[in-house]
Formats: C-alpha cells, structure tokens, sequence
C-alpha cells in the first residue's frame, strides 16, 4: 500500500468524515537549503493531510477557500498538531508504532 492509499483511509483530519481526498500542505523545509520545500515532491508528499471534499476544496471554510494559516486557525489546531498527526501516521504506516 503507498502513503497516500494509506492516508485515504484515515478520516477527515477536520470533521471526521469519509471518503478523503488528499490536501498537499506546505512546511517540510529541506535540509539542504533551508527552505519550504515545494508540494508533492521527494519528501514534501509526506506532508498530505486527509480531508473531505467539503473541508478540502468545496466548502465554504475549506483549506483551498481559506488558506493553510486560517484553515488550521479555525481547526482550533496550530499547523504543529497536524505535522504531528502525520508523524503518527507514518509511525504506524511503517510499522513502528505499537
């Protein structure tokens, strides 16, 4: 199973609902350069959150709609809770986590 069929079948990060799409967010900084490192590619496409199509690109407080800094503001979760989330995710995605 890849990563992103993995994170498809965790629920919306934000309402808890299913099917998911996959929202691409920015914060993985390279170790080479120091920078943001651009979406979806090499490692930047761990860093994909599940959400509904509603809370991803269609509602009127989606992550597209909203943007990242005021979409996690109104989650009511700093932009750390979800690289948290997603470094659970991985955990239990390779197994390490028991």
């Amino acid at each position: 199973m890849t990563w992103e069929d993995f994170l498809r079948t965790k629920p919306c990060l934000k309402c808890g609902s299913w099917p998911v799409e996959l929202a691409h967010i920015h914060g993985l900084v390279s170790p080479k350069t120091d920078q943001v490192m651009p979406r979806r590619k090499g490692l930047a496409r761990f860093a994909a959150i599940p959400l509904c199509p509603g809370c991803h690109r269609t509602g009127k407080d989606s992550i597209h709609r909203l943007g990242e800094d005021e979409f996690f503001r109104q989650l009511g979760r700093h932009q750390c809770y979800v690289f948290q989330k997603l470094v659970g995710y991985l955990a239990e995605y390779k197994g390490w986590a028991t």
